[in-house]
Formats: C-alpha cells, structure tokens, sequence
C-alpha cells in the first residue's frame, strides 16, 4: 500500500505544474525592460520606431499568454480532454484478445 500511495502522490505532484514567482518576474521584468530598451535605439523615422516597439510589445504578450496557458494544461478553451483515451484503450483491448498465445518457451 505504501508503494501505490507514493506512485500515486508522484503522479498527483507532476501534473501539477507551476512555474515558481522568480520566473514570473524575470519574465515580466525582463519583457518591460525589452521594450524600454526599444526606446533607447532611436531611428530617423518614427514610424519605424512604433512598428519596433509595437512588434515587440506584441511577442512579449504572446510569450507571457503562452506561458501561462502551459502552466494550466486541463483548463481554458484549449485544454486537454480525455475524450480520445476511452477509444484507444478499446483499441488496444481488442488487439490483446486477438492476439496469438506465444508458443511455449523450450530449451
């Protein structure tokens, strides 16, 4: 029992996946930094200059959406469902039975 209990909180322990507050921060700090950055290379033209800063203000959001949509895998518009797994297992079941006996093992 003590072997299925510890399987079972390993299994309870990885599919609960978070990304610790540290790499929120760098990731948030370090985006904001990215685009006042931007500010700092200057161009003759201005509307260089916004497309620059527009573009990369647009992919830090991305990378920020996507990360926080990878921490929560089993929830949202884009989860993961169960529903293929009923299917496969049938598969599978009927694969076992219609499967030959191995012939008995001889020296």
């Amino acid at each position: 029992m003590n072997a299925v209990t510890e399987t079972r909180r390993g299994r309870l322990l990885s599919g609960k996946a978070d990304l610790p507050p540290a790499m929120w921060s760098l990731l948030i700090v370090g985006g904001v930094g990215m685009v006042a950055f931007s500010f700092l290379i200057g161009t003759p033209q201005r509307w260089v200059q916004v497309v620059v800063t527009a573009f990369l203000a647009g992919l830090l959001a991305y990378a920020v959406t996507l990360v926080f949509a990878l921490v929560n895998p089993f929830s949202g518009d884009a989860s993961v469902k169960p529903d293929p797994y009923p299917g496969i297992l049938k598969v599978f079941d009927a694969q076992l039975v219609s499967r030959p006996a191995a012939p008995p093992y001889t020296r």
